[in-house]
């Protein structure tokens, strides 16, 4: 009577229930840490009792962002080690040997259950698989989960019983009190009120199996169905130890949803030790032997979305191209841009591409209608109404192009040499070259982008007194200058003015429209500013970073002193200068007359240029040229 009412056993498949940021977190990891590697990689899922319910709830294996960390814990849930593969095509993905790769799961199972390990941690009857193929341009992700189980031996059970019908009341509260959490463990009674919990492990010692049952944390969320690792603890139970009957208790969240079990095994072949077949392929939506598929892009909030898309191309680099790329190294610097024109506009874009997030832009013009045609941070309506600040609509617009951008805007004029200050607007000349100083100390490194020569006098000095980087791009008709310096290395580079024998003039005086205007041909300024962003890129990966010596090589390329190109006949040269010491700008005996009288002497410089000329001895150098050559006239005539 009793095998005719047993039937054969159903075991509730598990679901795989991934969140969303566990697909954040692989993004993260595949671009920054897998790369191009299809190398397993271990995981961990958990999954806990089943909710109170008495209908039909799927059994979740649950994966989270923090499942990439093996050694997590959650709480009161079992945890179940895994292994993801990752490939990176869709074309690997559809052929990757699925078969091959399940069976691989299926034998760490199996050896497992041979070896005691599976007793020692149970844990390993649920070991899982996840394939899985990641489109990062789309976020789209395809992926598979199998949780093998072995199909013998065949179980057949009694109806399912209530648990107090096996269990004293006593006997009940200590099993839903019991405070481990393993996900299968044995329950001895003896006969009364009396209950002994034992780690699976105890099973080689038990003999009479009358008085034990096999008690198991049950994820199922049907209705007397027990979940699927029960499958491979039967397994273990015939295989390893020769049971051919066991009582299990399937532990839920309650009492009423929890239920018993008499199983009764069916082996065949139970010496030959040879793994028996397994079973475990995820069903998809459609409840098809296939993979599923999600799609993340309308999930996610759109400035995260720019974010990773924003560092794709950057982070791809690392993969193949460029290994050593600091990525951090770039994101954290801080650049000053002054000048918010054609250069500053395609420096800006540059250094955005290059994953550079803190820029500040200063100029003190507007936007006129002929800018955007040319200046590639701004738009016909930024011209309307008088125009905006340029300062200001390059940062808001470097903001609209890539929220992630932290961009701030200084509308300022820079005091200049040959430009005299009036008594009316001396304290204002004096707090903007208070607040230029403050500017260019609290940033990494200054790039110099004027229209005007003069206007990158105040910003040279400034540089070789704090010692701080500054680049200047200059632009001629079809011709432009990138130049480093500020920061002594050994020798000196030479600065932009170092070639020079005057002092900086006011430019704008007796000037005629063509000659006020920067008029270069349309390319010349993307090519500068590109030549210029690169240099700063490869400075900052060198050993002594901006200090590197001229003409040495970093780890992603060059560092030159500075850089002459033509665009008429494309050329490019790189030429070193070494510092002046009659400079201008740079010079020792002008830094230090600065710091000795500090605005007093800016404010000779910007009514008299030719101060300058007097305090680094090019007056004197002059003189003595020209008595040299009025000597050699002497000569001639005689």
């Amino acid at each position: 009577n009793k095998m005719k009412a047993t039937t054969k056993l159903q075991f509730q498949p598990f679901n795989s229930a991934i969140d969303v940021s566990y697909w954040h977190e692989l993004s993260r990891r595949k671009l920054d840490e897998f790369r191009l590697s299809e190398d397993p990689i271990p995981i961990v899922g958990h999954y806990s009792f089943a909710p109170v319910s008495k209908g039909n709830l799927p059994c979740q294996m649950h994966l989270e962002a923090d499942s990439f960390d093996v050694t997590k814990s959650w709480g009161t849930h079992i945890v179940t080690p895994g292994t993801l593969i990752n490939v990176n095509t869709i074309e690997s993905f559809k052929n990757l040997d699925k078969p091959a790769e399940f069976n691989k799961i299926a034998e760490q199972i199996w050896s497992a259950i041979q070896t005691g390990k599976a007793e020692e941690d149970p844990r390993e009857l649920s070991r899982f698989l996840l394939l899985a193929f990641a489109d990062l341009k789309t976020y789209k992700f395809y992926y598979w989960a199998a949780f093998p189980a072995f199909q013998t031996p065949e179980v057949t059970s009694s109806p399912a019983t209530r648990i107090e019908e096996k269990f004293s009341l006593t006997q009940v509260d200590a099993i839903f009190s019991r405070s481990e959490q393993e996900p299968f463990f044995l329950i001895e009674t003896d006969g009364q009120d009396g209950i002994t919990f034992h780690p699976l492990s105890h099973a080689k010692n038990v003999s009479n199996w009358n008085n034990i049952s096999l008690g198991m944390i049950d994820a199922g969320g049907v209705e007397n169905v027990p979940h699927w690792s029960l499958r491979n603890a039967c397994a273990l139970m015939s295989h390893k130890f020769n049971t051919k009957s066991l009582q299990v208790v399937c532990i839920r969240s309650t009492r009423d949803t929890s239920f018993n079990l008499q199983l009764e095994f069916q082996l065949e072949n139970a010496d030959s030790g040879k793994m028996p077949k397994a079973v475990g392929w995820e069903r998809n939506h459609e409840d098809k032997l296939a993979p599923r598929y999600v799609d993340l892009s309308q999930l996610m909030d759109s400035k995260r979305l720019a974010e990773s898309a924003a560092n794709l191309n950057l982070k791809l680099m690392k993969w193949r191209l460029l290994k050593d790329l600091e990525l951090d190294s770039l994101a954290n610097l801080r650049v000053l841009l002054l000048g918010s024109g054609t250069l500053g506009c395609s420096v800006a874009r540059s250094l955005m591409a290059w994953g550079i997030r803190q820029i500040t832009f200063l100029d003190s013009g507007k936007v006129s209608y002929s800018n955007p045609v040319r200046q590639s941070l701004f738009t016909f309506q930024d011209c309307e109404n008088g125009g905006k600040s340029k300062a200001e609509a390059a940062a808001e617009n470097m903001r609209n192009i890539f929220p992630g951008m932290k961009t701030e805007a200084v509308r300022m004029e820079i005091p200049m040499p040959g430009h005299p200050v009036s008594t009316s607007t001396r304290i204002q000349v004096e707090k903007s070259v208070i607040q230029l100083e403050e500017l260019m100390t609290s940033h990494d490194v200054t790039f110099s982008l004027t229209d005007s020569r003069e206007a990158r006098w105040l910003p040279s000095l400034l540089a070789a007194k704090h010692q701080k980087l500054i680049i200047n791009v200059a632009l001629g008709f079809d011709s432009y200058l990138v130049v480093r310096h500020g920061i002594d290395c050994n020798p000196r580079n030479g600065c932009y003015f170092c070639n020079d024998v005057v002092a900086p003039q006011n430019s704008m005086k007796d000037r005629t429209l063509d000659q006020q205007c920067t008029v270069t041909r349309p390319g010349l300024s993307p090519i500068a500013s590109a030549a210029a962003v690169e240099l700063l890129v490869n400075l900052l990966h060198h050993p002594l970073g901006f200090q590197a010596p001229a003409n040495g090589n970093s780890k992603v390329g060059s560092v030159p002193h500075s850089i002459r190109g033509i665009a008429s006949d494309f050329t490019n040269m790189k030429i070193t200068g070494e510092a002046y010491d009659k400079c201008t700008a740079c010079s020792k005996k002008v830094v230090s007359e600065y710091e000795a009288h500090g605005f007093e002497f800016l404010m000779k410089v910007f009514d008299n240029p030719n101060y300058l000329e007097d305090v680094t001895g090019l007056t004197q150098l002059k003189e003595e040229v020209d008595d040299i050559a009025w000597d050699v006239q002497q000569d001639d005539d005689f």
